[in-house]
């Protein structure tokens, strides 16, 4: 797990900047009452039946002084794709939930808030 958790946080450092997330296909979906009012990013050519720690299907901000601060990222698998949410992708970071009214799971890992490892 501590190897997956640094391969994503090393993939994700450059979308501190959120510009950059834009500039890489994620879309600014606003604020999402369902995780806090969290500001997410989803990138929708990402959301397919393949998992890659590296590349996270959604990114999770939060407003920060003049910005937005990166603090979580979001894996989602199709719930059309076969079999269930693989167990051993991030082990011990939470646990897959279906997504409010779209039908992929998610698991959301808080990797830059200063709680490596714990979904949010």
């Amino acid at each position: 797990m501590n190897q997956q958790l640094a391969q994503a946080r090393a993939a994700t450092a450059r979308f501190h900047d959120p510009n950059e997330a834009l500039a890489d296909g994620y879309t600014d979906m606003g604020a999402n009452p369902e995780e806090g009012g969290a500001i997410e990013f989803v990138n929708f050519n990402l959301v397919d039946c393949t998992l890659d720690q590296a590349h996270p299907e959604a990114l999770r901000y939060v407003p920060s002084g003049n910005g937005l601060r990166l603090v979580a990222v979001e894996f989602a698998i199709p719930m059309a794709c076969p079999g269930a949410p693989p167990e051993d992708f991030l082990p011990g970071t939470g646990e897959w939930e279906q997504e409010p009214d779209a039908p992929v799971w998610i698991l959301g890992v808080q990797i830059w808030s200063g709680k490596s490892g714990e979904a949010q």
